[in-house]
């Protein structure tokens, strides 16, 4: 399995970006960050839309852990492979430490193979860098936004 973790700093309580995440609905999403396209959700599916780097990237899961104002982990398919994000919300003097991780692939043996394909047929290395700087956009304009 590969995997992207960015740490960013946001100047509010974690109680503020934990709800925020949990209360994003589709007009707030697109007005988050451009490259964004559609967000759908009850209380524990998702569905997502972005274009990165020139490429349509689909998330869909559901929620499978939680600890209010501290962590949310989610399961499902990025594009076509399994995958996961682990967003983390640590109080620090300034506002939140937040750790933002996503993981796409399969584990065990076949994670080798999934892994060589993701690196070959999407330039992993290059893709990781565009969508690192991504979400530090995204994640960074929550500072703005109410």
């Amino acid at each position: 399995m590969l995997t992207i973790k960015t740490e960013i700093l946001i100047k509010k309580p974690p109680e503020a970006v934990y709800n925020w995440v949990l209360e994003l609905d589709d007009e707030k999403y697109r007005r988050w960050h451009p490259a964004h396209l559609a967000y759908q959700h009850d209380r524990e599916k998702f569905y997502l839309e972005e274009e990165i780097g020139g490429r349509k990237l689909t998330i869909r899961g559901k929620l499978v852990a939680q600890v209010p104002y501290k962590e949310l982990r989610f399961k499902g398919r990025i594009s076509i492979m399994p995958g996961y994000l682990w967003m983390r919300f640590e109080k620090v003097p300034q506002g939140t430490r937040f750790i933002y991780e996503i993981g796409v692939g399969l584990t065990g043996p076949l994670g080798i193979l999934s892994n060589f394909l993701l690196r070959k047929l999407h330039r992993w290395d290059a893709t990781k860098e565009i969508y690192k700087k991504h979400m530090e956009e995204e994640w960074k304009a929550l500072d703005s936004k109410k």
